[in-house]
């Protein structure tokens, strides 16, 4: 008369075995505690910085760092393509003569720092992204309570001031190599909007009022990530210029999500935060065309938290930020060969 309840739970004893011997689909490569991740170049290298200098991470897990501009006493790496630079911000006085700190962006290519300058002799400014031509960021304006979006030849000239949805401030996050840039900018009504610029034409991702959203990353397809905020709800979303806007909702039991990164395959990184003072219900998502997955559930790596993945490149490394026991660090994600970590 006891067969069946043993039986049942030889099975379910059969299912968790089975589900907790499922092969890890990444290795994870601990960077250290002092370190930040941001970006993830094409050959698989992490940006960002360590011990408050712009740094560039091997999936050896070695760093190796990139300076600061003259006079700056530290640096962050943004961006970096692996063929044209890198992009990023560093303190620095432009003015010795008041002593003030700034903020400018730079562009670094040969092992050479270039200041790319501010707006109209403002102190700070930020390069977030480049292609072959051009950075993107943002920086000060006068008269200007925030930022403005910005672009920066790379051979040299002033800093541009991109239009914005007809608001006064914005940001520009990342750059294709078409020149394709996103980022967000404010409405006529004052609302920070996820923004599309086409040949430096701004377009409105999130028509409609009562919305605050941000665009975070493009890949080569020209899918869109990033988040929105409505009706008091924030969730990642995927935009795509053949289905418009979708938002990819949170994990179960979880409030909130935002995406941050993207590949060419569609592959989509980022957060979902759940019960908990934040960061302990925060934890790295990574999204695929129907569902997203907590990344600590396909890795194998004893003490670790992964809590946010900023990014990932086209051969599905990943790069984020968790914690080890206990210990906020840095890390990136390489794929293990026979998984679907990519897709």
């Amino acid at each position: 008369m006891h067969r069946i309840p043993v039986l049942s739970s030889l099975i379910v004893l059969l299912i968790v075995s089975t589900t907790s011997a499922a092969p890890p689909q990444y290795a994870v490569i601990d960077l250290g505690h002092d370190a930040a991740v941001i970006a993830v170049d094409p050959q698989g290298n992490g940006v960002g910085s360590w011990q408050g200098q712009a740094a560039l991470f091997t999936l050896n897990g070695t760093h190796g760092l990139l300076g600061s501009l003259p006079n700056g006493s530290s640096s962050v790496a943004t961006n970096r393509d692996g063929i044209h630079g890198s992009v990023g911000f560093s303190a620095t006085i432009p003015d010795t003569s008041i002593g003030q700190e700034g903020t400018h962006a730079f562009y670094r290519f040969n092992g050479i720092m270039h200041d790319l300058g501010t707006f109209q002799g403002n102190p700070f400014s930020f390069a977030s992204a480049l292609n072959s031509t051009i950075a993107v960021g943002w920086g000060g304006a006068t008269g200007v309570d925030g930022s403005v979006p910005l672009s920066w030849r790379l051979k040299g000239g002033p800093a541009v001031r991109l239009a914005t949805l007809g608001g006064p401030t914005g940001f520009v996050h990342a750059l294709r190599p078409s020149g394709v840039a996103v980022g967000s900018s404010d409405t006529k009504q004052g609302e920070l909007h996820a923004t599309l610029w086409l040949m430096a034409v701004p377009s409105d991702l999130t028509p409609g009022t009562g919305i605050v959203s941000e665009a975070y990353a493009v890949n080569m397809s020209l899918m869109i990530v990033g988040d929105i905020m409505q009706n008091n709800k924030q969730s990642g979303f995927r935009w795509t210029s053949q289905r418009g806007l979708e938002k990819v909702g949170t994990l179960p039991g979880h409030f909130q999500s935002t995406l941050t990164g993207v590949n060419i395959a569609g592959t989509a990184v980022g957060q979902s935060i759940g019960p908990g003072n934040f960061p302990l219900g925060a934890v790295a998502i990574r999204c695929g065309p129907n569902r997203c997955i907590d990344l600590n559930t396909v890795v194998q790596a004893p003490g670790w938290v992964l809590e946010n993945a900023c990014c990932i490149n086209d051969q599905g490394v990943i790069g984020g930020q968790g914690q080890r026991n206990g210990q906020l660090r840095a890390f990136l994600l390489r794929p293990l060969p026979l998984t679907v970590a990519h897709q």
